[in-house]
């Protein structure tokens, strides 16, 4: 796993980009996909053409 996004959850492809601690200690943390992952496939890799909307 390339960033420690990835090795703090677990997962490939996702980067953190904020996390919010609330008075009463509760966090909430902000991903979004990882640049190298946006318009790819998951099942087979393949690079998307074209948009989906909706």
């Amino acid at each position: 796993m390339p960033n420690s996004s990835s090795a703090l959850f677990g997962l490939d492809g996702i980067v953190v980009e904020s996390v919010r601690i609330s008075p009463d200690g509760t966090r909430t943390v902000a991903v979004t996909t990882a640049p190298q992952w946006v318009g790819v496939c998951a099942s087979c890799t393949a690079v998307s053409t074209r948009s989906k909307v909706g």
